[in-house]
């Protein structure tokens, strides 16, 4: 009686086990990772990815330097911002030197138009702050940081 229940559980996971296998093959097509090139076994359990709760936690390190009175922590919090900005979309899988090249190859499904734009904008006066040909007001500095922000809800990191 008992061999004839044994022999069923794994027949039975045998199948699920092929089931769960299949599935996460679709899966994998689905998301077009099938043809991408691994160049590592981290890549292929995702953890070479920084987790979200230290990404936001990074961010909201910047916007506490955007509060003080100090024109320099403005721009310290907007290079941060970039630099969490790039982190994950170089995550994603976009590479380039920059964030500007990065966000040039990304599709239109992921972030929009506008987006783009605005990253790209932010971007630029991230530049133009390491090559000291530009000084920021704080509202300014404020809007840029949020572009950042606006470019991870976008890119799926929900910053409150």
């Amino acid at each position: 009686m008992s061999s004839k229940f044994f022999a069923t559980v794994k027949i039975i996971s045998l199948l699920l086990s092929m089931f769960l296998i299949w599935r996460i093959v679709v899966y994998y097509k689905k998301l077009e990772l099938w043809h991408k090139k691994i160049n590592s076994w981290r890549e292929v359990f995702w953890l070479n990815r920084t987790p979200a709760y230290l990404i936001k936690k990074r961010y909201q390190k910047a916007e506490k330097l955007m509060s003080s009175n100090n024109r320099a922590a403005w721009q310290i919090a907007l290079l941060k911002a970039d630099g969490i900005v790039k982190t994950v979309i170089g995550e994603i899988g976009y590479k380039g030197k920059d964030l500007g090249e990065m966000l040039d190859k990304i599709l239109p499904d992921l972030l929009n138009e506008e987006t783009k734009f605005n990253l790209k904008l932010a971007n630029q006066v991230c530049h133009q702050i390491v090559e000291k040909q530009y000084s920021l007001t704080q509202e300014e500095a404020k809007k840029y940081l949020d572009f950042y922000k606006e470019g991870l809800n976008n890119l799926g990191i929900k910053i409150s």
